[in-house]
């Protein structure tokens, strides 16, 4: 039984959609001794920083620094932003000011701000695990998943007592994994959830991403275990249940899988993901009713989406109307103009209504953007003598 190639699940129900990565956060954690003492030898090694203080700065810097933690805690953002900002003027090699400042500024958004404050908060000391696990989370929001992963791997090798607790420490390798998968590690994710299992055997979230991780490592049966042990710690886990439904189906459990999602469907009754993968999954077993239903469905739920919108387009190709598929194609692409998927299947649409320059038109222009070099694209890119010979000569 063929299966959808793997890309086609990252497209429309991703491992990395469902890929529960848990941001760290601001760190509660007080990093008093060591970061005072790290201030102090900062501003020894500064003589300039350290004329530029007054007597009394270090104490009403910390006075805004407990200002800034007290509106933090009342979800006071902007004025929290202030008193950390006050702080650090009168006190600038103080890290803990630093570290405060990056996560308040991340809480409210401004991520390239975060990471600069937590950049500096670690150059003053830079032996604070918890200030690497603040600037791995704001570089996860900005993408940069391989900086990500070194600062989680810098956390948990300067010293991991420090990290507080072991859930705490399960966090930290559950991350590193979670950075890994972005990166598709697989074996470097692989030992790192399972490493945050060992510390905390009950993570449902590390239970589900190990199965992600092995799946993608081609270790399927492995991987459903994985999910079902997620599924059996937390029964309404809706996204373990369509990554267990994915899997089976892979595994040549058409069926199984199938009444996989419709209970993940049954506990989030909303989630346009779920109505996709069970169409794809009803499309695949050739019952197109089905599959029309689901992805006119999925299509009203994530309307401000273009993944939908190619779905229920492949859905219509396949029942003949190319009229309709396109019309979803041009939808998903007035979302996204670039959005890949959508040029391949309209350009595909193009040439079974005989529109062959206009095919042509269309997956060239997806052929010039990233994301086109996927197997299912390339071959038929090919076909129309569309491969990009410096794509080819670097495989």
């Amino acid at each position: 039984m063929r299966s959808y190639p793997w890309f086609w699940k990252i497209a429309f129900v991703s491992p990395l959609l469902f890929l529960s990565l848990v941001a760290t956060g601001a760190a509660q954690t007080h990093r008093a001794a060591a970061e005072s003492a790290a201030s102090m030898d900062s501003a020894r090694s500064n003589p300039t920083a350290a004329r530029a203080q007054k007597p009394g700065d270090e104490e009403k810097a910390q006075e805004h620094l407990r200002q800034g933690r007290a509106l933090l805690e009342k979800g006071d953002v902007n004025g929290a932003i202030r008193e950390f900002r006050q702080a650090v003027r009168l006190n600038p090699n103080e890290a803990e000011a630093r570290a405060s400042l990056g996560n308040a500024l991340l809480e409210k958004g401004d991520v390239s701000g975060a990471v600069r404050e937590l950049k500096e908060a670690i150059r003053i000391n830079p032996r604070d695990p918890d200030a690497h696990l603040d600037l791995a989370a704001a570089l996860g929001r900005q993408g940069d998943w391989a900086a990500a992963a070194e600062e989680y791997r810098q956390a948990l090798v300067l010293n991991p007592e420090s990290l507080s607790t072991e859930r705490k420490l399960s966090l930290a390798c559950f991350n590193l994994g979670a950075s890994h998968s972005q990166n598709q590690n697989w074996s470097e994710a692989i030992a790192a959830y399972r490493e945050a299992l060992r510390l905390n055997p009950n993570d449902v979230c590390a239970h589900n991403n190990l199965g992600l991780a092995l799946e993608a490592d081609g270790q399927t049966e492995e991987a459903i275990a994985e999910e079902r042990e997620a599924i059996r710690l937390s029964p309404r886990f809706a996204a373990a249940r369509v990554n267990l439904g994915l899997m089976l189906q892979k595994s040549g459990d058409a069926e199984g899988g199938i009444e996989a999602v419709r209970e993940a469907i049954r506990i989030e009754p909303n989630d346009w993901q779920s109505h996709a993968a069970l169409g794809l999954m009803l499309l695949e077993k050739g019952d197109l009713d089905g599959a029309l239903a689901e992805h006119r469905l999925a299509a009203q739920l994530g309307r401000h989406l273009p993944l939908p919108h190619v779905d229920l387009g492949r859905t219509l190709a396949a029942r003949g109307d190319l009229n309709g598929a396109i019309g979803e194609y041009r939808r998903a692409l007035k979302i996204h103009p670039d959005f890949v998927p959508a040029l391949f299947y309209m350009g595909l649409a193009l040439e079974k209504k005989g529109d062959k320059a206009g095919a042509r038109r269309t997956l060239r222009r997806a052929c010039s953007l990233d994301g086109w070099d996927e197997p299912t694209y390339r071959e038929r890119c090919r076909e129309f003598g569309l491969v990009r010979k410096t794509s080819e000569s670097s495989r």
